[in-house]
């Protein structure tokens, strides 16, 4: 029940929201009602009256990533930037699928340079320390994990984050405690319950992994 490299990619995509643009705000609220067609909606219908809208653009490239559909959310953030290459939400969302695609050297320049005109928050912490994960710099991405929830010691996928990290490292008992927490907060997180059964699985407890994974389909 190896699910980490996908989960991964997936938790990075999902919930990953700036706190600065109103834009941005809505598609993290989207997202985390798992209203992700009614989100895709409302910025179709945006841009249907504001087609040069290149923030727009690059949140309904956030919500296509979200579901999974890379192709669409790289063409939506591409064209964002084309309309405003200043576009900060653009630059973001630009590290966020150059991260999940695999290129976090380059993923951490854009959000560096994202972060020079925006003052890092709980969402942003949280993003980085997926970043420097990727690159190998575990130091850096527990540093940052701390800081997001230093923030909100409350913001779930902060602490889902610090699950993944405990499990990737080996610390499946660690982990079971994170993500059960992670759990309460928001029990129908897909991220936590696999991470969650995962974890189970490596300490051999296989029947509390078959239980959590039971839940989720309840």
């Amino acid at each position: 029940m190896k699910v980490l490299p996908l989960l991964a990619a997936l938790l990075f995509a999902l919930s990953s929201y700036a706190q600065h643009s109103e834009k941005a705000l809505l598609v993290r609220e989207y997202i985390e009602t798992r209203n992700i067609d009614g989100g895709k909606s409302f910025f179709e219908a945006l841009l249907v009256d504001d087609p040069m809208n290149a923030e727009a653009y690059a949140c309904l490239g956030g919500l296509y990533s979200s579901e999974g559909n890379a192709s669409m959310a790289d063409s939506l953030i591409n064209y964002s930037l084309s309309l405003d290459s200043n576009c900060l939400e653009c630059i973001r969302r630009k590290s966020l699928r150059l991260n999940q695609a695999g290129f976090p050297k380059e993923a951490l320049e854009d959000y560096q340079l994202y972060l020079k005109h925006r003052k890092a928050t709980d969402s942003d912490f949280a993003s980085l320390a997926i970043i420097f994960d990727n690159l190998g710099d575990l130091k850096q991405a527990d540093e940052n994990i701390r800081l997001a929830l230093e923030i909100n010691p409350n913001y779930v996928r902060a602490i889902i984050i610090l699950g993944y990290f405990q499990l990737k490292r080996g610390y499946a008992s660690s982990a079971v405690t994170t993500l059960r927490g992670a759990e309460k907060l928001d029990s129908g997180n897909v991220s936590t319950t696999l991470f969650l059964s995962d974890a189970y699985s490596n300490l051999k407890q296989y029947n509390s992994a078959l239980r959590t994974l039971d839940r989720q389909t309840e």
